[in-house]
């Protein structure tokens, strides 16, 4: 009876939900989970609220999931799908630099993050890690945080890792001005304005003006 459980247990695929704006990603995702024995897809998504739909439907092993996707994204998408499938772990992937990225995703809840750029069987094995409910960072920022640590370096407060207009737009954000005035100081369209917006609560894993706003005071942003 013990040696039928543990063959069942072997056979057990990991459940997925796959969660990408960009067709030729998803083609790609799919192609290289499709040869892995141990996986299943079980939905693809295209935005941050059919990704919820879906995880809240199927609840996954493991959802992977792009950072910018219309809808709800990021941080914030993270965020909710903790709170609304617990039990599936979080894989965020993007074309930002894991070291943007990875501990404001780790601080939302994911359980790993990796850059679009790594190679499939990186693929593969930060979903078999998460899925066994383990942390996953590549192994180059994980020496480049041992690194650091050791020479007395941290990885800096969330704002540090803003770029100089990114932190520019962000003070006058915290200083309660609006998209559209703030366009007109920096010379630059609302639009862009508003994306930089989204970029700066993402990369800072804050979810409001509000919570901005707080962050500018306690550290003293002006």
């Amino acid at each position: 009876m013990h040696a039928d459980k543990r063959i069942v247990n072997s056979l057990k695929k990991i459940r997925l939900v796959i969660a990408d704006d960009h067709p030729v990603v998803i083609e790609g995702l799919r192609a290289i989970l499709f040869q892995q024995k141990d996986m299943e897809i079980m939905a693809e998504a295209d935005s941050g609220e059919k990704t919820l739909a879906l995880a809240s439907q199927w609840r996954p092993d493991v959802v992977l999931m792009d950072m910018s996707m219309p809808g709800i994204s990021g941080i914030r998408l993270i965020q909710q799908l903790r709170r609304q499938v617990p039990q599936s772990a979080v894989l965020a992937i993007s074309i930002n630099r894991e070291e943007q990225y990875t501990a404001p995703a780790i601080r939302a809840g994911a359980q790993g993050f990796i850059a679009k750029s790594r190679q499939p069987q990186d693929f593969i094995d930060a979903i078999r890690q998460v899925a066994r409910g383990q942390v996953f960072i590549s192994a180059e920022l994980a020496q480049r945080i041992a690194v650091d640590s050791l020479q007395g370096r941290t990885s800096g407060l969330p704002h540090e890792s803003l770029t100089v207009r990114e932190r520019q737009i962000m003070i006058k954000l915290a200083q309660g001005r609006g998209v559209s005035d703030i366009a007109k100081l920096l010379h630059l369209s609302p639009k862009t304005v508003s994306t930089h917006k989204t970029h700066i609560l993402d990369k800072m894993g804050l979810n409001s003006i509000a919570d901005l706003v707080r962050y500018a005071i306690t550290y003293d942003l002006q």
